[in-house]
Protein backbone atom coordinates (compact mmCIF):
# COMPACT_ATOMS: atom_id res chain seq x y z
CA UNK A 1 0.00 0.00 0.00
CA UNK A 2 1.34 3.40 -0.98
CA UNK A 3 -0.73 6.20 0.53
CA UNK A 4 1.44 8.78 -1.21
CA UNK A 5 -0.30 7.83 -4.48
CA UNK A 6 -3.69 8.92 -3.17
CA UNK A 7 -5.06 12.05 -4.80
CA UNK A 8 -5.88 14.38 -1.90
CA UNK A 9 -6.59 17.30 -4.24
CA UNK A 10 -9.83 19.24 -3.93
CA UNK A 11 -9.88 20.71 -7.45
CA UNK A 12 -8.03 19.65 -10.59
CA UNK A 13 -8.36 19.21 -14.34
CA UNK A 14 -7.86 15.94 -16.16
CA UNK A 15 -7.20 14.64 -19.67
CA UNK A 16 -9.02 11.70 -21.24
CA UNK A 17 -6.00 9.56 -20.30
CA UNK A 18 -6.25 10.54 -16.64
CA UNK A 19 -3.31 12.95 -16.65
CA UNK A 20 -3.83 15.57 -13.95
CA UNK A 21 -3.32 19.30 -14.28
CA UNK A 22 -2.91 21.37 -11.14
CA UNK A 23 -5.29 24.23 -10.37
CA UNK A 24 -3.99 26.94 -8.07
CA UNK A 25 -7.01 28.73 -6.61
CA UNK A 26 -4.93 31.04 -4.45
CA UNK A 27 -3.05 32.53 -7.40
CA UNK A 28 -5.86 31.97 -9.92
CA UNK A 29 -3.69 29.80 -12.15
CA UNK A 30 -4.99 26.96 -14.29
CA UNK A 31 -3.49 24.91 -17.13
CA UNK A 32 -4.77 25.55 -20.69
CA UNK A 33 -8.42 24.51 -20.79
CA UNK A 34 -8.04 23.11 -24.33
CA UNK A 35 -5.75 20.34 -23.07
CA UNK A 36 -8.03 19.24 -20.22
CA UNK A 37 -11.62 18.37 -21.13
CA UNK A 38 -12.55 17.52 -17.55
CA UNK A 39 -12.61 19.57 -14.38
CA UNK A 40 -13.00 17.66 -11.14
CA UNK A 41 -13.94 19.06 -7.75
CA UNK A 42 -14.06 17.12 -4.51
CA UNK A 43 -15.68 18.35 -1.32
CA UNK A 44 -14.71 15.98 1.50
CA UNK A 45 -16.70 17.82 4.15
CA UNK A 46 -19.94 17.92 2.25
CA UNK A 47 -22.77 15.43 2.11
CA UNK A 48 -24.89 15.62 -1.03
CA UNK A 49 -28.34 14.08 -1.25
CA UNK A 50 -29.95 13.68 -4.66
CA UNK A 51 -33.48 12.54 -5.46
CA UNK A 52 -34.21 10.94 -8.83
CA UNK A 53 -37.56 10.07 -10.40
CA UNK A 54 -37.85 6.63 -12.01
CA UNK A 55 -38.34 6.79 -15.77
CA UNK A 56 -41.56 5.21 -16.95
CA UNK A 57 -39.94 4.15 -20.24
CA UNK A 58 -37.34 1.75 -18.82
CA UNK A 59 -37.81 1.84 -15.04
CA UNK A 60 -34.30 3.19 -14.43
CA UNK A 61 -32.84 6.31 -12.85
CA UNK A 62 -30.40 8.74 -14.41
CA UNK A 63 -29.02 12.26 -14.47
CA UNK A 64 -31.92 13.66 -16.49
CA UNK A 65 -34.34 12.30 -13.90
CA UNK A 66 -32.93 14.37 -11.05
CA UNK A 67 -35.71 16.12 -9.12
CA UNK A 68 -33.94 17.65 -6.13
CA UNK A 69 -30.49 18.01 -4.67
CA UNK A 70 -29.43 19.20 -1.24
CA UNK A 71 -26.06 19.66 0.42
CA UNK A 72 -25.03 19.61 4.07
CA UNK A 73 -21.57 20.45 5.34
CA UNK A 74 -19.70 19.51 8.46
CA UNK A 75 -16.37 20.29 10.03
CA UNK A 76 -13.96 17.96 11.77
CA UNK A 77 -16.27 18.03 14.75
CA UNK A 78 -15.48 16.14 17.94
CA UNK A 79 -18.99 14.65 17.91
CA UNK A 80 -18.27 12.77 14.67
CA UNK A 81 -15.14 11.29 16.25
CA UNK A 82 -17.10 10.40 19.40
CA UNK A 83 -19.83 8.70 17.34
CA UNK A 84 -17.18 6.56 15.63
CA UNK A 85 -15.30 5.76 18.87
CA UNK A 86 -18.44 5.15 20.94
CA UNK A 87 -17.93 8.14 23.24
CA UNK A 88 -15.98 11.33 23.62
CA UNK A 89 -14.22 10.56 26.90
CA UNK A 90 -12.61 7.44 28.31
CA UNK A 91 -15.43 7.34 30.86
CA UNK A 92 -18.22 7.22 28.28
CA UNK A 93 -16.29 4.68 26.20
CA UNK A 94 -15.68 2.45 29.21
CA UNK A 95 -19.07 2.63 30.91
CA UNK A 96 -21.39 4.23 28.42
CA UNK A 97 -22.04 1.25 26.14
CA UNK A 98 -22.89 3.72 23.42
CA UNK A 99 -23.44 2.63 19.86
CA UNK A 100 -20.44 3.01 17.56
CA UNK A 101 -21.05 4.23 14.02
CA UNK A 102 -19.00 3.87 10.86
CA UNK A 103 -17.43 7.14 9.75
CA UNK A 104 -19.90 7.48 6.86
CA UNK A 105 -22.90 6.83 9.12
CA UNK A 106 -21.57 9.27 11.74
CA UNK A 107 -21.23 12.00 9.10
CA UNK A 108 -24.75 11.36 7.78
CA UNK A 109 -26.14 11.37 11.33
CA UNK A 110 -24.36 14.66 12.07
CA UNK A 111 -25.49 16.37 8.88
CA UNK A 112 -29.13 15.30 9.10
CA UNK A 113 -29.78 15.82 12.81
CA UNK A 114 -31.64 18.91 13.96
CA UNK A 115 -30.29 21.25 16.64
CA UNK A 116 -32.20 19.45 19.40
CA UNK A 117 -30.82 16.03 18.45
CA UNK A 118 -27.27 17.30 17.91
CA UNK A 119 -27.24 18.77 21.42
CA UNK A 120 -28.62 15.53 22.87
CA UNK A 121 -25.91 13.56 21.02
CA UNK A 122 -23.20 15.94 22.28
CA UNK A 123 -24.40 15.31 25.83
CA UNK A 124 -24.94 11.55 25.45
CA UNK A 125 -21.54 10.95 23.85
CA UNK A 126 -19.64 13.01 26.43
CA UNK A 127 -18.61 15.85 24.12
CA UNK A 128 -18.58 19.31 25.70
CA UNK A 129 -21.77 21.26 25.23
CA UNK A 130 -25.19 19.92 24.55
CA UNK A 131 -27.97 18.96 26.91
CA UNK A 132 -29.82 15.79 27.92
CA UNK A 133 -32.80 14.52 26.02
CA UNK A 134 -36.09 15.74 27.59
CA UNK A 135 -34.25 18.43 29.60
CA UNK A 136 -35.67 21.95 29.81
CA UNK A 137 -33.38 23.12 26.99
CA UNK A 138 -34.30 20.12 24.87
CA UNK A 139 -38.01 20.84 25.29
CA UNK A 140 -37.53 24.55 24.57
CA UNK A 141 -35.67 23.90 21.32
CA UNK A 142 -38.10 24.21 18.46
CA UNK A 143 -36.39 22.02 15.83
CA UNK A 144 -37.35 18.56 14.65
CA UNK A 145 -35.92 15.88 12.41
CA UNK A 146 -36.68 12.21 11.76
CA UNK A 147 -34.99 11.24 15.03
CA UNK A 148 -37.13 13.38 17.31
CA UNK A 149 -40.21 14.20 15.23
CA UNK A 150 -42.39 11.64 17.05
CA UNK A 151 -41.01 12.30 20.54
CA UNK A 152 -43.07 14.25 23.04
CA UNK A 153 -42.46 17.93 23.66
CA UNK A 154 -44.14 20.31 26.12
CA UNK A 155 -46.86 20.75 23.50
CA UNK A 156 -47.14 16.97 22.96
CA UNK A 157 -46.89 15.04 26.26
CA UNK A 158 -45.50 11.53 26.40
CA UNK A 159 -48.07 8.81 25.90
CA UNK A 160 -47.10 7.01 29.11
CA UNK A 161 -47.71 10.21 31.12
CA UNK A 162 -51.34 10.14 30.01
CA UNK A 163 -51.88 6.63 31.37
CA UNK A 164 -53.21 6.62 34.90
CA UNK A 165 -53.22 3.69 37.23
CA UNK A 166 -56.42 2.63 38.93
CA UNK A 167 -56.30 0.81 42.22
Amino acid sequence: MDISKVNFRRLWVETEKGEIGEVDLINGEMPPVEQYPYAVSRFPQEVRTVYYRRRESDGLYGGKDQMFEGTSTFNGDALIIALVRGGGTWWTRLFGRLRKFSLGDAIILYTTACERCLNALYHQYGVSGGYPEFSEEWCRCNTTCVMCGDLPTPRRPRRDSMITETA
